[in-house]
């Protein structure tokens, strides 16, 4: 793959304990943590508690990925424009790093449809990252009959390449 030079390792999670607790989210970042991927089902229910999060981060120099997971939300890139929009005015959201469009695609399809949102996705968040965490090699290779390494191709070749951003690639170790 031509991006097999260019890797750096960013430490990410998923689910973390209450973000608007200043002290918690200093205690993940001193444990290494790069970025959290932040729920907007849960989030978006509190604005206001938001508004802390995104404060709590740039404080301790956090990064947040906004979780629009469109395999189980069709409409997540409308849920967080609106938060980076109308409801962050006058908010400081430079921790928002991108959002993670799908968590684990298991398989092509899957990947197209991936694929469509880029558009969408770089109309709404121009300069920030689009973000899809595949599945773990080992889960694969228990789980599914394909090569693994052309499941990790395709997904370059389909979303990597269409990218006109930075480009991230992201896969669960657990």
């Amino acid at each position: 793959s031509q991006y097999a030079d260019s890797a750096n390792l960013m430490v990410g999670g998923f689910y973390a304990p209450d973000l608007t607790n200043a002290t918690e989210v200093e205690v993940l970042m001193n444990s290494g943590m790069d970025f959290i991927c932040l729920n907007g089902n849960n989030t978006t229910a509190n604005w206001a508690g938001l508004g802390q999060i995104f404060n709590n981060f740039n404080q301790n120099g956090m990064k947040i990925l906004l979780d629009a997971n469109k395999g189980s939300n069709p409409d997540a890139i409308g849920i967080w424009s609106d938060v980076l929009g109308q409801y962050v005015s006058g908010w400081n959201t430079d921790c928002v790093i991108g959002t993670d469009m799908w968590d684990e695609p298991t398989g092509t399809d899957q990947i197209d449809q991936i694929a469509g949102y880029i558009e969408a996705f770089e109309g709404a968040f121009a300069g920030k990252q689009f973000f899809a965490n595949l599945m773990p090699n080992y889960y694969w290779s228990e789980t599914f009959t394909t090569d693994y390494a052309a499941y990790v191709e395709y997904y370059a070749d389909t979303v990597i390449d269409n990218l006109s951003g930075q480009k991230m690639m992201s896969v669960d170790s657990y």
